[in-house]
């Protein structure tokens, strides 16, 4: 049993990993092909190469979901499933706004609404289930000790950027945010529950 308590961590590390891989390699990326105009097979293949980490991202959620029990595999095939039903619903409904002169979003918006779906099922899922363990008093105060620092975080970067020059668009923001979750479970996989 020691493997599967090690399987969360073993996916944080993996999946973490390829997506600061994909950052890096995205940034590079988009900065090489707006620096250089002229086509050539160098510009095409570095403007794929972000592609590598996606598919390393890919591979860590296949081998978590092969770590996982059946109960376990069922539930994130119904928060996938959940999460593309969401995003079909969205991009129908932004595909009628171009209609009403609404900006029309590319394909490349088709990952963040799958995974927006995705994770709001996922925490739906888990909501019910702390709910039916623990009941509601226990599971709204290990909501606020999950939100709390994430907003405060938040708003504390977004109350000194202007005063440290530091950028204060709402992607930073997300950014910092997401950050200051994934610090907060990285702390609750690595440091508190090896405690328990």
């Amino acid at each position: 049993m020691a493997f599967m308590k090690q399987a969360p961590k073993r996916y944080f590390l993996e999946l973490m990993g390829s997506m600061t891989l994909y950052g890096v390699v995205l940034w590079y990326s988009v900065t090489y092909v707006n620096a250089h105009a002229a086509p050539s097979f160098l510009k095409t293949f570095i403007a794929l190469s972000p592609m590598l980490p996606v598919c390393l991202a890919a591979l860590a959620i296949i081998r978590f979901y092969n770590r996982m029990d059946e109960m376990h595999r069922r539930a994130m095939l119904e928060a996938i499933a959940l999460g593309a039903g969401f995003m079909a619903i969205v991009s129908i409904g932004l595909g009628f706004g171009t209609n009403a002169s609404l900006p029309h979003l590319g394909i490349i918006w088709a990952w963040p609404l799958m995974g927006t779906g995705w994770g709001l099922a996922a925490c739906y899922r888990a909501l019910r289930w702390a709910v039916s363990e623990t009941g509601w008093k226990k599971t709204l105060w290990n909501m606020m000790r999950i939100i709390a620092p994430v907003v405060v975080v938040t708003g504390l970067y977004v109350l000194a950027a202007p005063h440290l020059g530091w950028p204060r668009k709402w992607g930073f923001v997300v950014l910092v945010a997401t950050g200051g979750f994934l610090a907060g479970q990285a702390y609750y996989l690595f440091v508190k529950h090896c405690g328990e």
